[in-house]
């Protein structure tokens, strides 16, 4: 016996037409009427369920035409595969590329009011800020800063400067956290032009794009350890979206 109240019961079976395909984004969906006819119920009964698709955003209501299918499905499972380019053809980003290679700009201890708003840590509270550019053959296409509140890392050799080439690495062997497989937040957007400083590491002439990303990392709960900011030539990027 089905103990879920039948408002619930309804939209789960419309859920799973819509899911289905019964209907195509942007067509009309049933009218309250015909609801109530197909499952012999009330009408407060097939609003309230109506609604909450509404609320979950599988449905919109348009005042004096009727209640339409979303052109977007909400909660869709894609593919989000991203590509690295170089002068020899593309791999997966995540595969390293035998041509590639990592050089450390920089590890220094600063204090950063917008970093340390982002990480939720007092503004003047010390971070450490690792800088390197990634280069395919000689032409430097990725520049990342990683930072770290340094009571997350203490007593981190800040001239050890070979142990840095992955971070994700050093505080794994380190500090025993695993960053590669913790949870993160993480947006990508374009710059244009790109900044200045970006374009002088990058080597990029002209008013050329760049691609933005912003990754939060989260050792434990909801507690932010690291934040990483890289700019990466667009170019050398690219994603493809499969389903």
């Amino acid at each position: 016996m089905n103990k879920k109240p039948k408002y619930m019961q309804i939209k789960e079976e419309l859920t799973a037409e819509i899911e289905e395909g019964k209907f195509k984004p942007g067509d009309l969906f049933y009218t309250e009427n015909e609801l109530k006819d197909k499952f012999n119920v009330s009408s407060i009964t097939v609003l309230r369920a109506v609604q909450e698709l509404v609320q979950e955003r599988y449905l919109t209501r348009i005042q004096g035409k009727g209640t339409f299918v979303r052109k977007e499905k909400p909660k869709r499972e894609v593919k989000f595969t991203e590509f690295l380019h170089s002068p020899n053809g593309k791999t997966q980003k995540i595969v390293r590329n035998g041509e590639e290679e990592t050089l450390i700009l920089s590890v220094v201890e600063i204090q950063d009011e917008r970093i340390a708003k982002i990480l939720q840590i007092e503004s003047k509270e010390p971070l450490i800020h690792f800088k390197r550019v990634r280069k395919v053959g000689n032409i430097p296409w990725s520049l990342q800063n990683n930072y770290i509140p340094k009571k997350y890392v203490p007593d981190l050799d800040l001239t050890a400067t070979d142990s840095f080439v992955s971070v994700a690495a050093m505080v794994k062997e380190r500090y025993g956290i695993d960053i590669i497989d913790s949870g993160m937040e993480e947006t990508i957007s374009v710059q244009y032009p790109a900044p200045k400083f970006v374009k002088y590491i990058l080597s990029m002439e002209g008013e050329e794009p760049v691609f933005n990303f912003k990754r939060k990392t989260f050792a434990e709960g909801n507690t932010p350890f690291e934040f990483v900011e890289t700019f990466v030539r667009w170019d050398y990027y690219s994603i493809e979206i499969s389903k």
